[in-house]
């Protein structure tokens, strides 16, 4: 994480939600503000969110200077994580492409109504030209609403991640 940028990081959950906001102080990093979020059956999400920006981003000092980067985290079981064997390639939009298929084989379904993020692992020994890839998945429908509702209150999703490992990399940075 760059020292001179501010995060928000949400953990979305279905009940609650937990907000940090995280900001530059000389050579390291602040927790400027934490804040929860009570979901109610009434409030709609741009609702929470402007709520959000409200009580926890508006009344601080750096927020005009510093457009906060905002990690999002949902739960885990919104997410689909497959370790799967696939061509080895190194273009990222090939692999994109090979994964893509991979992953829609093993899911028995059309990936088009998925977001979904890899890392390749290693070539593997034992069949050249395949690689092992780490893949998470979230269906479109869960998570286009959440970053409908950050948009429309002008925040900007970078990472999006599941709780677990999305917002403790921000708390330990």
């Amino acid at each position: 994480m760059i020292p001179s940028s501010a995060v928000l990081g949400i953990a979305f959950g279905q009940a609650e939600s937990h907000a940090i906001a995280i900001s530059p102080s000389s050579s390291t990093l602040t927790v400027s503000g934490h804040h929860i979020l009570i979901c109610r059956n009434s409030d709609t999400l741009s609702t929470t969110m402007k709520t959000l920006k409200d009580t926890l981003l508006r009344p601080l000092s750096w927020y005009q200077r510093f457009a906060p980067n905002v990690v999002v985290g949902v739960e885990d079981d919104t997410v689909i994580s497959k370790t799967l064997i696939a061509a080895d390639v190194e273009d990222p939009l090939e692999q994109e492409v090979v994964v893509g298929q991979a992953l829609s084989v093993a899911l028995n379904m059309e990936i088009s109504g998925l977001f979904f993020d890899f890392i390749k692992q290693h070539p593997l020994s034992q069949q050249p030209g395949q690689a092992q890839y780490q893949v998470v998945a979230c269906r479109q429908q869960t998570l286009t609403p959440l970053l409908s509702a950050l948009k429309s209150v002008g925040l900007k999703v970078r990472v999006v991640d599941t709780q677990q490992h999305g917002l403790q990399a921000v708390y330990y940075a």
